[in-house]
């Protein structure tokens, strides 16, 4: 299992250090840490169609990969064990390729590779 996050940090008008209290203690935890989580189901409208052939486009404009991350993921798994997909895309938002290109390598292997 992977966890994204971004900490938030940021100065006001009034230059006043902000803090985002859940992700700078995400942040502060070390390798091996147990912290207590749950997970909410998500939307059942939002899904992979049913019929593998059909494309799919997915944008991400700064909202989050991780749904997208598992379409793919899923994806690359019916068709390594036979399954014919249609085209599939994703466009994300990213302001500066050293800090928000989140899983580019694996994306990028993804399409070599498929």
């Amino acid at each position: 299992a992977d966890l994204l996050v971004a900490t938030v940090s940021f100065k006001t008008p009034l230059k006043r250090i902000r803090l985002g209290l859940c992700t700078n203690w995400l942040k502060d935890l070390e390798s091996g840490d147990n912290i207590r989580i749950w997970i909410k189901k998500g939307s059942p409208l939002f899904h992979l169609p049913k019929n593998e052939n059909l494309p799919i486009l997915m944008v991400g404009p700064g909202t989050g990969l991780a749904p997208f991350r598992s379409f793919i993921q899923e994806r690359e798994w019916i068709q390594s064990n036979g399954g014919k997909l249609g085209w599939s895309g994703l466009f994300t938002g990213c302001r500066y390729k050293a800090k928000d290109w989140c899983f580019g390598e694996e994306f990028q292997n993804q399409v070599l590779n498929n």
